[in-house]
């Protein structure tokens, strides 16, 4: 068994006897034919030699030189996977550290993006809150949240012009043969309805001023128009029939109308009312909410993403950012999860492209700027009246000049009447002594009729005259007092206060306004249409208009300059530097000398300075770098760089937003900006452009106005770019580079036309 056992594992037959017998016994048997003892003789000699020499094999097979080059293949073999693993490991290191690189540069360029959107975000909000407290102050001024109280001279004045002709005014106050009774009573009642709602806070001091003070002022001139006009027309029924009939029909007309513009002025007086109502609740608010706690938070905590604080005026870059943390934090996480070495500019020089704009000039307007023909916008404070009332005014008092001009052409006429009849009674009297005595009693009876008629026609005169006189009189002393209702200069409480510092030619161009004035135009317009709609006689409209351009203006300076107003008396209050300044962040370059350059940076140029500006500013290069080791013997397969594998990518921030210009009156789409603006071309309000006004019959419809809101775009991306030769000399990010990478970067630059990405 032992035996079988190591036959079966030793199927080879080592005995060389034995094996020559058998190939003995092959040939005689094969040795018949000629091929056969070929064979014969070379088993033969075979056999012979086997018998000379041993075999090299245990086994007895033959030997063979197939061996040697078979070793020569299967090293070449193991040579060449050596070869194309090692090469496949460095493209997939590469692969792999290159898409680190790319990663960390598009997230850094990605928080740049957000931080540009949350800046720009930042602006708007600050924008309709300013314009949100521009609304409210327009309203009442900031004379009602300062608690200043006065009565003005031009309020007492108007207040005492309607007391007076309040009693004149009423339709019959004169008796007369036109006006019936009832009608005088109806009308007393409604006159002194108005004049008590106009006057009756007369004896106190104002505490609204601002639009209310304009259009309760406006009102006042207008209801004392009116009574002019009804007392002007009553006087036109001290006209004695048959002159009297014409003037009497324009005086019952001017009555008319007059009444129901009275009406009108006492509705609208009641609306103004309820707007003082609602200023007194709501301007505290909006003045401790907004101004003195949004809009600083918003202020500073677009400097904290953006890493700058606003000093004196200027900004001044801090160590770090919230963006600079959060991206290198980011990318510190890319490197460990990656498994590499990488490099980004330091948490300071991860900057956004973006500064406060200058501080406001310290040089104020020239006084000639305010003038209406040279701002329309800033408005004007010169008293008007509604053009129905002059018209009525000038028609009624036509109509009454003219009746005394014929009552006087009558007065002189029956003037001539009574002499002709003197005479005649005189030459009378001469034929009545000369006549007989039974003709004597008819003509005593004509010279007594002739006395009664001269008697009567002189006491016509009389009364002719006396009306005349009585009219002319009226009629001048109420010419004499109604001077007041047209003369004079404003004395709105708010034009004092306006900032003699305010440098508002320069203003204007202010991006904080920039960022107000289309929220504030979009707000403003529902208002300005149920402003036009209800109160059309006080002509709160235009002085709403003209108050919240005024303060729009006054507001951004304010806030820019740290100035405030503050109460310095009961009717007195002075601007003193009570807060820190404030700005809004713009892009770099696009204010020069305080002149706005915006969408004429110079980094926007196509000269080689302006592109290498544009990417100092807009781009950021990330290195990142990995130590390597040949997969297969490092000692036949050295490494090709012994400094390791260095690769580089180059992030962009960029503003996909399109540029378009817009008419002179509005702002036009910029593109890169911290407002993003998005027009559609049309372009969005700006300081001095038409006032937008919308049509609305009820007050909560001015909430419908948000279809019509300015849109803004937050369109701040990022993306990857080709790696440059000048990034790569000037970017920060290699300036401290261990010397491996350092040599990396010294032969990329020397190559630069051969990066790709």
């Amino acid at each position: 068994m032992a035996s079988l056992s190591n036959a079966v594992r030793n199927p080879i037959v080592r005995n060389p006897a034995l094996q020559n017998r058998r190939l003995q016994s092959n040939v005689g048997h094969n040795c018949g034919h000629p091929q056969h003892r070929t064979r014969s003789r070379f088993s033969k000699n075979l056999s012979e030699h086997s018998q000379r020499r041993p075999s090299a094999y245990p086994s007895g097979h033959p030997s063979g030189k197939i061996t040697l080059l078979a070793l020569v293949f299967l090293v070449a073999i193991v040579l060449l996977i050596g070869f194309v693993g090692n090469a496949g490991h460095v493209v997939t290191q590469k692969l792999e550290i290159q898409n680190a690189s790319d990663s960390v540069a598009f997230s850094t360029a990605l928080w740049q993006a957000r931080g540009m959107n949350c800046i720009t975000a930042c602006n708007h909000i600050v924008g309709e809150s300013t314009a949100l407290c521009v609304l409210h102050e327009a309203i009442s001024g900031p004379e009602l949240r300062l608690g200043l109280r006065k009565n003005t001279q031009e309020n007492q004045s108007l207040s005492r012009r309607i007391q007076a002709l309040k009693r004149a005014a009423p339709m019959g106050r004169i008796p007369n043969p036109y006006v019936p009774p009832p009608l005088t009573r109806l009308d007393k009642k409604l006159i002194d309805f108005v004049a008590r709602q106009a006057t009756k806070s007369d004896n106190a001091s104002l505490t609204e001023f601002a639009t209310l003070y304009d259009s309760r002022i406006t009102l006042k001139r207008e209801i004392s128009g009116w009574l002019m006009a009804k007392s002007l027309a009553n006087l036109a029924f001290l006209v004695p029939p048959p002159v009297g009939y014409v003037p009497a029909i324009a005086a019952i007309a001017t009555h008319v109308t007059a009444s129901v513009n009275i009406a009108l002025c006492g509705k609208e007086w009641l609306y103004l009312k309820a707007l003082a109502s609602y200023a007194r609740a709501a301007t505290p608010v909006q003045e401790r909410i907004l101004a003195e706690q949004l809009i600083p938070a918003l202020t500073d905590f677009a400097g904290e993403v953006a890493g700058l604080t606003y000093e004196n005026g200027e900004s001044v870059r801090q160590p770090s950012s919230l963006i600079a943390s959060s991206a290198l934090e980011t990318a510190e996480q890319l490197w460990t999860d990656l498994k590499v070495e990488g490099t980004l500019p330091t948490e300071s020089e991860i900057t956004l492209p973006v500064e406060y704009e200058p501080a406001p000039q310290s040089t104020p307007t020239d006084s000639s700027w305010y003038e209406n023909s040279g701002q329309p916008a800033w408005g004007s404070d010169n008293p008007s009246v509604s053009q129905t009332l002059t018209e009525s005014l000038a028609g009624i008092e036509s109509k009454l000049n003219k009746s005394v001009r014929r009552l006087r052409s009558d007065i002189s006429e029956l003037g001539d009447l009574r002499d002709e009849l003197i005479e005649l009674a005189d030459e009378t009297r001469d034929e009545a002594d000369s006549v007989t005595s039974s003709s004597l009693a008819a003509y005593r009876s004509e010279i007594k009729k002739l006395d009664e008629l001269i008697d009567e026609t002189q006491s016509q005169i009389d009364r002719f005259e006396q009306r005349a006189d009585q009219i002319e009189a009226e009629k001048a002393s109420l010419e004499d007092g109604d001077e007041e209702n047209v003369a004079g200069k404003s004395q709105n409480l708010s034009l004092q206060h306006i900032p003699s510092q305010l440098p508002a030619q320069s203003e204007v161009d202010s991006h904080w306004l920039h960022a107000t004035m289309p929220p504030l135009d979009q707000m403003r317009a529902p208002i300005l249409g149920l402003m036009q709609r209800h109160l059309k006689k006080s002509k709160a409209a235009e002085h709403y208009e003209k108050w919240t351009n005024r303060y729009a203006l006054i507001a951004a300076w304010k806030f820019r300059s740290g100035q405030r107003l503050k109460r310095s008396s009961q009717s007195t209050a002075t601007w003193s530097s009570e807060e820190q300044p404030m700005g809004l962040l713009v892009l770099v370059g696009s204010y020069v000398n305080n002149s706005n350059q915006k969408g004429l940076e110079s980094w926007r140029d196509q000269s080689a300075s302006s592109q290498q500006e544009a990417e100092t500013l807009f781009t950021t290069l990330s290195v990142t770098h990995r130590k390597y080791r040949p997969l297969f013997s490092p000692t036949v397969f050295d490494a090709p760089n012994q400094n390791g594998i260095t690769t580089f990518a180059l992030g962009m921030l960029y503003n996909a937003n399109p540029k378009s210009q817009a008419d002179l009156n509005y702002q036009g789409e910029l593109g890169w900006d911290t407002l993003a603006w998005h027009t559609g071309g049309n372009g969005v309000a700006k300081w001095g452009s038409p006032a937008s006004v919308t049509s609305a019959a009820w007050p909560w419809e001015i909430f419908d106005s948000s279809a019509n809101s300015p849109l803004v775009k937050l369109n701040w991306q990022a993306k990857l770019m080709p790696v440059t030769k000048s990034s790569l000399e000037n970017s920060p990010t290699t300036s401290d580079l261990p010397p491996d990478q350092q040599s990396a970067v010294a032969l990329a630059v020397e190559h630069s036309e051969l990066l790709q990405h």
